[in-house]
């Protein structure tokens, strides 16, 4: 038998995989699957936004680069 664990948030304590009833894994990688890509949505959000900052920033610089020429 799996000694792989589940971290059980309503329970608030490990469960071994093997020992859960086929609906409750199925239950737990739904979950687990959609946490998942809630990270990698956020993951990709915050790399946008670090892109437009990072324009924001580029574009400052320029406009400084450009006054400081006059």
């Amino acid at each position: 038998m799996s000694n792989e664990l589940y971290y059980s948030k309503s329970k608030k304590k490990y469960i071994k995989i093997a020992e859960m009833p086929d609906q409750h894994v199925r239950y737990a990688f739904i979950k687990m699957n959609s946490e998942k890509m809630n990270r990698c949505d956020i993951e990709s959000t915050l790399e946008k936004i670090k892109e437009d900052i990072q324009d924001l920033l580029d574009g400052i610089y320029k406009a400084r680069k450009v006054d400081e020429a006059d």
